[in-house]
């Protein structure tokens, strides 16, 4: 399960096969992909489609929908509702009884300790990249030239924040639950 920003992100860094390699199938609500499209990303999107699936919400969930948009927005910097949607619809999907144990990628903070609240388990395209050294499938190294380049294509990562991941990784001190982008259920 996916918001925009892992998923534009895992594009942006070309590491979708990743992804793929490591999920099989991302599930997207409808208005992810009305911003992938916003943002440019459809023809990737399209390239990768057997391992997109795009689900639209029913009436109930979409009243919620607002409701969890609303909470996002009362702790974002971004206090417009409407600009928390893509969010709030990932986190109403997550929720689905047929999707209750899966990943939820989601990397703005505000929709993140929403997602927690509402007992998901969630991680960023960060802890996508762990997850990849941590099977192998990639080095310390190509973690750290892969969020460089989201950096250099304008995904907000400070510089320092990379260079933790990094340190971390290479030094083996992969992250527990409690760590900022792998976390688990609350209970």
């Amino acid at each position: 399960m996916s918001n925009t920003g892992p998923l534009i992100s895992a594009f942006q860094s070309d590491s979708f096969g990743l992804v793929k390699e490591m999920f099989q199938i991302v599930h997207l609500p409808r208005a992810c992909l009305e911003e992938l499209d916003e943002h440019g990303w459809m023809d990737k999107v399209w390239e990768n489609r057997e391992a997109i699936r795009i689900h639209d919400l029913t009436s109930d969930e979409r009243a919620e929908v607002l409701e969890i948009a609303e909470r996002i927005s009362y702790r974002a910097l971004d206090k417009e509702p409407v600009h928390h949607l893509g969010e709030a619809e990932v986190i109403v999907l997550a929720k689905r009884e047929e999707f209750k144990d899966n990943l939820v990628l989601i990397d703005e903070l505000a929709a993140r300790e929403v997602a927690l609240e509402e007992g998901l388990v969630i991680s960023g395209f960060p802890g996508v990249l762990v997850r990849a050294v941590e099977r192998g499938l990639i080095n310390p190294e190509e973690l750290r030239k892969r969020l460089k380049i989201c950096q250099s294509l304008g995904t907000w990562y400070r510089s320092s924040f990379i260079e933790e991941v990094y340190r971390r990784v290479k030094g083996g001190g992969l992250w527990a639950s409690k760590e900022p982008f792998m976390s688990q259920k609350r209970n």
